[in-house]
């Protein structure tokens, strides 16, 4: 039987700061959580995840906003806003 007793970790390894951010996104709601990922981590335009989430342009930039201001408060962060 194949089986893993624990998750296979790609990419860099865990720091302290990584893993405070994962504990952050974490907390989100799913909506906020997608938007950050994507936009951050993917880095398309606003309008081609507005796109693939089917919502509009608006909602997205809001979530993107809400998302950052929460993960500034748990990281004790400064706001960036750069969408």
């Amino acid at each position: 039987m194949l089986g893993r007793s624990s998750p296979v970790e790609y990419g860099p390894p865990a720091t302290a700061d990584r893993i405070d951010v994962r504990r952050a996104l974490a907390t989100l709601p799913l909506v906020q959580r997608q938007a950050v990922v994507l936009h951050h981590l993917l880095d398309p335009p606003v309008a081609e995840i507005a796109a693939e989430l089917g919502r509009p342009v608006g909602t997205v930039q809001s979530r993107l906003s809400r998302a950052r201001e929460a993960l500034a408060q748990l990281l004790g962060e400064e706001v960036t806003i750069d969408a």
